[in-house]
């Protein structure tokens, strides 16, 4: 029962697309109202609908081409999980390359950095980036979660390939 109503969420989403709306935290959200392109085969599910998107603030190329883009990930992975109620996660991880990790955040025992961009896709089709976390890790081996507030800065440095504000 749970899968098939995931799979009609899933294509109901495809089918009217990820349409922008605001959320309560202004602030922290990128979402926009164009209707969006289908996912193809190469990047199925809302994993392909996500990466083929454009936000109204960056007009300028879709999602998936500005992660793509960005100089300063070294690794690229995109993860598709859908909850009980129905919304739907895609979660971009970008590994970022060590240059560009502070010399404090290194004195701090740093060694690597992962930004996760977790994409909200709501049953009613509204889409949006919910949350950014950093994730260091660190010369003790651990993985240091931290929320990321300057949502919008960090994805106006993605789409325009520079630095990412100090997290």
């Amino acid at each position: 029962m749970r899968r098939s109503i995931t799979v009609l969420c899933i294509l109901f989403a495809m089918l009217c697309g990820c349409k922008g709306g605001a959320e309560p935290q202004k602030s922290t959200v990128h979402g926009e109202q164009k209707p969006v392109i289908q996912a193809d085969k190469e990047d199925p599910g809302m994993v392909g609908v996500i990466k083929r998107k454009v936000f109204d603030e960056n007009k300028s190329k879709s999602v998936g081409k500005a992660m793509d883009e960005y100089q300063y990930f070294t690794s690229r992975e995109w993860k598709e999980t859908a909850a009980q109620n129905g919304t739907i996660y895609v979660d971009f991880i970008g590994g970022l390359d060590q240059k560009v990790i502070s010399a404090a955040s290194r004195q701090e025992g740093v060694i690597a950095r992962t930004v996760n961009v977790k994409f909200v896709v709501k049953m009613d089709g509204t889409c949006f980036v919910g949350v950014i976390t950093k994730y260091d890790t660190k010369t003790d081996g651990k993985v240091y979660p931290l929320p990321v507030t300057d949502v919008a800065g960090v994805m106006n440095a993605i789409y325009a390939n520079k630095e990412l504000p100090q997290l």
